[in-house]
């Protein structure tokens, strides 16, 4: 994960080694189980997704909003889409107005043909930051959105390291303005925690069934 966050991973940790305790499988095996699962969870609320939803709509239509804050569709007219949308954004690419978070008195005039244009060629960005888990999602088999994948695997890297503390799995996104999005290191914490409520979850039911084993009774 990318340097530029801090997350508290000791509720993971816990349950990663108790989840791992209770398993046939092999340290590695748990792992990287886990880190598949990771991918998943953290690309599934990273921007524009929310509430663990898989959304590109989200993300073309706050686009699509943003850019008709400052420009509006005429027949003809000379003025450039890119430059007038790049003036008004911010360091987090959505529409903050000029420097001074002053609102333009009117939309500025565009030709359609390059507006719409240009709002494509925008919106086929959307996912461009959770591409910055495709190469962890490739390395571990999570199946992501071809909206996200599409971006490719190059703004993000993994690396698995095996020492005598045990072995460790680093995943960094490192699409450059990921260190600016709004909530981003709690979204990334949202989702470490949920992997150890989850291995909780399955601890705990395992728990009833051996429980209701010696009992004598039957679970599903």
């Amino acid at each position: 994960m990318s340097a530029a966050f801090k997350f508290d991973t000791s509720r993971f940790d816990r349950s990663l080694k108790a989840f791992a305790a209770e398993s046939r499988k092999s340290g590695m095996e748990v792992l990287e189980n886990q880190a598949r699962l990771f991918v998943r969870d953290v690309a599934s609320v990273t921007p524009p997704n929310k509430d663990a939803r898989f959304l590109k709509g989200r993300g073309v239509s706050a686009v699509k909003r943003d850019i008709s804050k400052v420009m509006r569709p005429v027949r003809m007219a000379k003025n450039d889409p890119a430059a007038i949308h790049g003036r008004f954004r911010g360091n987090r690419g959505r529409v903050v107005w000029d420097l001074r978070g002053k609102k333009p008195d009117r939309r500025f005039a565009v030709s359609k043909p390059r507006l719409d244009a240009h709002t494509k060629k925008t919106a086929d960005r959307v996912g461009f930051l959770a591409a910055g888990w495709v190469a962890a999602g490739r390395k571990f088999g999570t199946r992501l959105p071809e909206w996200i994948t599409r971006h490719g695997s190059r703004y993000g890297n993994v690396r698995v390291g095996i020492s005598r503390a045990g072995i460790s799995i680093r995943m960094v996104n490192s699409v450059s303005y990921a260190g600016n999005v709004a909530g981003m290191t709690r979204r990334v914490q949202w989702a470490l925690d949920n992997r150890a409520r989850q291995m909780t979850k399955q601890l705990e039911d395992l728990a009833v069934k051996r429980a209701a084993g010696k009992a004598g009774l039957k679970t599903r």
